[in-house]
């Protein structure tokens, strides 16, 4: 369909009266809204775009936004439409049940949470049977370039695992975090941190445990104790193979947030996390 044009170029072909001229008329002039709700009275279909010309709340702009496929509106820079205001370090994710430990610099809205509770779990068994079904000590089993990838990652080559034994080992539990002391049904988001986290995780450890809901089951991170991260060490066939902890330890610099490694059999602690927006 041509506008403006005999011989259309495209399904819809819009061509300015006079390109080295044109007039106030010439422009598209796309359908605007005020409003950005989720639900849109019903769902958008992806590659919606309208112009958003209502209040300038949280990190709303007057300009163009479209609906993706994750069912959500972005700007043309890839921020996703957000009109409250922009969390801050440490404040308490109610939706998702979590502390900010970490804020995109970039991207308000893009940031990273704590769980609130604390576990004491094996990395992973050294047997594979029914019962167990972690076994991961005679073989690498954590890939992925980020913390989330390589929880998933121990998920995928652990067949055996079953509803019984997902709370048994770190990686599973934090896969299953439901936001209780039990494995949940479902993946939600958490994973284990990555190195990089865990460590930053201990760095903020006083703003952090400062920012616990009192009114809510939580465990301060411990000033003294080993975390494990998501990432393997060494593989042995002696049944002692190893993953990476992160040594949280204030009142010794020295030891305060090293690197380690564990026997994935033996029980360290364990902080889950999880990424929103982005």
């Amino acid at each position: 369909m041509g506008i403006g044009t005999t011989s259309p170029k495209a399904m819809l072909d819009v061509v300015a009266s006079d390109p080295d001229n044109p007039t106030a008329k010439d422009g598209f002039l796309m359908p605007r809204v005020t409003s950005l709700t989720q639900d849109f009275q019903e769902q958008p279909a992806v590659g919606t775009m309208v112009f958003y010309n209502g209040p300038l709340t949280g990190n709303m702009k007057h300009t163009v936004y479209y609906y993706d496929d994750s069912s959500n509106w972005r700007n043309l820079a890839g921020q996703i439409a957000n009109a409250t205001d922009a969390p801050e370090l440490y404040d308490y994710d109610e939706e998702n049940n979590g502390i900010i430990f970490w804020i995109d610099p970039n991207d308000a809205y893009h940031y990273k949470i704590l769980g609130l509770l604390e576990f004491d779990l094996d990395y992973g068994a050294n047997d594979n049977s029914e019962a167990r079904g972690g076994q991961c000590t005679d073989h690498r089993c954590t890939f992925g370039a980020n913390g989330y990838e390589a929880t998933k990652s121990w998920i995928d080559e652990h067949a055996t695992l079953t509803q019984s034994n997902r709370g048994n080992y770190a990686p599973s539990a934090a896969h299953y975090y439901d936001g209780t002391y039990n494995a949940g049904s479902s993946h939600n988001g958490w994973y284990l941190p990555s190195l990089g986290e865990m460590r930053l995780i201990g760095h903020r450890i006083s703003g952090i445990n400062s920012a616990f809901p009192s009114n809510l089951d939580h465990d301060n991170i411990s000033g003294d104790d080993k975390y494990w991260v998501s990432q393997d060490a060494k593989v042995e066939n002696n049944g002692d193979s190893e993953a990476v902890v992160v040594e949280i330890n204030v009142n010794d610099w020295e030891k305060n947030l090293s690197v380690k490694e564990e026997k994935k059999k033996d029980a360290r602690r364990l902080r889950v996390v999880k990424e929103i927006g982005g």
